[in-house]
């Protein structure tokens, strides 16, 4: 069974699995040339599949928020993958 990562913030409820968000992270990270995080989420603005991305914004804020019993430490997986 894949591990699936949930949470329920007080606008938003993400439920991806985690290889759903290593290829999400992958893949701004392939058209954005390899940027940090957070000037990564500035340049997907501009994405004609924008949607797809801002789950990752979200999983990045509810980290920050505390909202995660275990952090998943997303900025360290986008340096990794």
């Amino acid at each position: 069974m894949e591990e699936k990562i949930f949470v329920k913030g007080k606008y938003t409820t993400i439920e991806i699995s985690k290889n759903e968000l290593f290829e999400l992270l992958r893949e701004l990270k392939e058209k954005t040339k390899g940027t940090d995080l957070l000037e990564a989420f500035e340049i997907m603005q501009d994405f004609p599949d924008l949607d797809k991305f801002k789950v990752l914004r979200d999983i990045y804020i509810l980290e920050l928020s505390g909202a995660f019993k275990e952090p998943i430490k997303i900025e360290e997986l986008y340096k990794e993958v």
